[in-house]
């Protein structure tokens, strides 16, 4: 009966119905559209004129009763709030309302017999979002909810004195909110009526614009195999068919390109299979001063230092003003290039981020970005990292969960979940390889290398330090007693003060049997002097000189880097340039802790080492451990254990322990005489995108 009444409204006030098409009603889909006889794909399935639908010109242009404030307060921020203020007007008038016909069809915002009830999650109860527990959709709950009801909030207070609006509660403003975000098709602007054809690879369609409530025509249920066509004109909405369809067959509709995260919050329900399936990985941009140059560029068009070779990325602004970048990873386990390109900013150092903003003294040409290779090693592992964490919550939460689930809301929730999983899986897995195939390639220093495969003459140098200072330089003990920093400070300095300021054929340690470190190419003790000789000499290009430095006055030059210049020599006005990265107080404190212990085992270790100790020479000053600490904090890359497992051991690679991990300092060296060894810059042509290092 009320479909019945459904189509003589709709058709009294222009709508149409192809000859062929009825409205049918059952529990698992409630009201939809079923064909009753073979469906003419040359005639619409439905024409829905704009006289019939719901949307912000019903409020702005054919008048209303609310006043200029409400209105205006939300027409161009927010129009999908007046139509929501507008479906409970017409809800509450009852059967007096123009649009009654078609609202008694809808789902109502109490269960009703016979009529479906409405199961997006702000809808469900505690046993069944318990089924959400872990994911995105959790916490997306709590935040619609916030914003849903601070929207009520503001409508009411704007419309007092308004007969009526006392009955516009929070149960009625959800509910209309869930009609709208389940059922609405996207307005259009005038003079437009190019045919749509939304299919499974698609991008969304309408997303930002003003929602329109279009009745009969959005009976059709969504399926990304059909084959459908939208002509949305000047007068109203078309739906056709691409498909044969039988008699007694479902119409359907198809929504375009969606994955089961956005259907189950926006419409209740999931597709098995959905290879539309993504996970929303969210990222909120710096904030600091030193390095808001960052949201300018990705606020201002997305101008990102790598080709949009991948899924996009969406920047949003929230309301304290921050701006939140969004990329949706697909199942596909594909990179996205703008997202490691905007990670690769935030974990951007001094120089990196001096280079990148192209300044004239640089070798990079203004405006053009480049991304080092200690940039897209870290960016990729921050991305990995936290994929890691977000499946890990997933698998945990999920182990208290009943066997099965007991409803439909319930399934559909363990659709969604083992979905993500999936999709996570994917991306952690393509990821982990890349970060090994990386670790293959490149020129790093571990802290075992140090302990036991330095160059002799540093190794030596460290070990008897360590061995009568700390009492002992067994490397399990020292990690566990937190002396890692401190020791890679030192290898620093020693390594600057033997290699910087001499011939870089000069014969060191010709007694040593040195071994290459965990994840190097190079073969011999020679070549790993001539890498760390052209690392000194890449440090001695970008960053300031260290301070007390045995180099004639002429070589000094100030790159405002971690700056440790004399206030004749520094360049930088109070030492602050838009690059400048301020430390916390935890990281001050920690630097100054480490460079106290630091100099304490140097003092002792020229009291209690041989004459001809390194830890003798003057340049040995709290000031020198300092700038050697802020290369070592500046230049170093953490990588998963796993990545640095060596190739025979692959099989053995624990893939559970995703969080293991090792810092290492990563040499970014150019020099021929190495062989085809890594460059500075280091970067993927922007065209076409290779692998993070490129092998030797």
């Amino acid at each position: 009966m009320l479909a019945e009444r459904l189509i003589e409204w709709f058709e009294d006030h222009g709508g149409r119905l192809q000859a062929a098409v009825e409205i049918a009603h059952d529990e698992a889909n409630g009201y939809h559209l079923q064909a009753k006889a073979v469906i003419d794909v040359s005639v619409p399935v439905v024409y829905c004129p704009l006289g019939t639908t719901l949307s912000i010109d019903n409020v702005v242009h054919e008048g209303s009763t609310w006043p200029q404030a409400f209105i205006s307060k939300f027409r161009f921020s927010s129009p999908e709030v007046l139509v929501r203020f507008l479906l409970m007007n017409e809800y509450l008038k009852g059967i007096t309302s123009k649009w009654w016909p078609y609202i008694v069809c809808l789902p109502g915002p109490e269960p009703e017999p016979g009529k479906p009830s409405l199961d997006t999650p702000l809808w469900f109860n505690e046993h069944d979002r318990a089924w959400l527990k872990g994911t995105n959709i959790d916490a997306a709950i709590d935040e619609r909810q916030r914003l849903w009801q601070k929207e009520l909030s503001e409508g009411i207070s704007l419309l007092k004195g308004v007969v009526g609006c006392t009955s516009y509660t929070w149960p009625l403003y959800k509910w209309a909110a869930t009609i709208l975000s389940s059922r609405c098709f996207p307005r259009r602007g005038p003079g437009r009526s190019d045919p749509i054809r939304p299919n499974p690879f698609s991008p969304p369609i309408g997303r930002r614009s003003p929602p329109v409530l279009c009745p009969v025509l959005d009976l059709a249920n969504h399926n990304p195999s059909a084959h459908v066509v939208w002509i949305i004109g000047d007068d109203g909405y078309t739906l056709l068919t691409e498909d044969v369809i039988t008699p007694g067959a479902q119409i359907f509709n198809n929504y375009g390109h969606k994955g089961n995260e956005e259907l189950l919050m926006g419409y209740g329900f999931t597709l098995p299979e959905n290879m539309a399936d993504a996970f929303a990985m969210s990222i909120c941009l710096p904030t600091s001063p030193s390095i808001k140059w960052v949201q300018d560029v990705v606020s201002k068009g997305g101008s990102f230092p790598l080709n949009v070779l991948g899924p996009p990325l969406e920047i949003t602004k929230i309301d304290d003003g921050q701006f939140i970048g969004t990329c949706y990873l697909d199942i596909s386990g594909r990179t996205s290039e703008p997202l490691l390109g905007l990670l690769s900013l935030i974990v951007a150092n001094e120089r990196e981020l001096k280079q990148l903003q192209g300044f004239p003294h640089e070798a990079t040409v203004p405006g053009q970005h480049r991304l080092s290779r200690r940039m897209q090693l870290q960016a990729t592992m921050q991305l990995r990292k936290a994929l890691v964490t977000r499946y890990e919550k997933i698998v945990e939460t999920g182990k208290d969960l009943p066997n099965k689930p007991a409803n439909s809301r319930q399934l559909h929730s363990l659709r969604y979940r083992n979905g993500q999983r999936d999709v996570l899986q994917a991306h952690i897995s393509r990821l982990s390889k890349e970060l090994s195939e990386a670790a293959l390639g490149m020129h790093a220093i571990t802290f075992d290398c140090i302990m036991t495969s330095s160059p002799s003459l540093i190794r030596r140098e460290i070990r008897t330090a360590l061995r009568n200072v700390v009492g002992t330089r067994d490397v399990v003990r020292l990690r566990q007693r937190g002396y890692q920093d401190v020791v890679f400070a030192l290898f620093i300095g020693i390594v600057w003060m033997t290699f910087a300021n001499v011939p870089q054929d000069a014969d060191f340690d010709s007694d040593s049997s040195t071994t290459d470190p965990p994840s190097s190419n190079t073969s011999s003790a020679e070549s790993l002097h001539s890498a760390l000789h052209s690392w000194c000499r890449f440090v001695s290009s970008a960053y300031c000189s260290p301070p007390d430095s045995s180099r004639g006055g002429s070589d000094l030059v100030c790159r405002s880097v971690n700056c440790h210049c004399s206030p004749d020599q520094c360049l930088a006005e109070e030492k602050q340039k838009p690059w400048t990265l301020s430390m916390s107080q935890d990281e001050k404190l920690q630097d100054e802790e480490h460079t106290s212990t630091g100099y304490l085992i140097i003092q002792r270790a020229s009291l209690l080492g041989e004459p001809n100790t390194i830890f003798r020479d003057k340049r040995w000053t709290k000031e020198f451990l300092k700038w050697a600490l802020g290369i070592w904090r500046a230049e170093a890359v953490t990588m998963p254990t796993t990545a640095l497992t060596s190739k025979e051991n692959e099989d053995d690679k624990d893939e559970a322990d995703g969080h293991a991990e090792e810092r290492l300092l990563l040499l970014e060296i150019k020099d021929e005489t190495i062989g085809d060894e890594q460059d500075t810059d280091s970067t993927f042509p922007s065209a076409k995108r290779q692998k993070l290092i490129d092998k030797t």
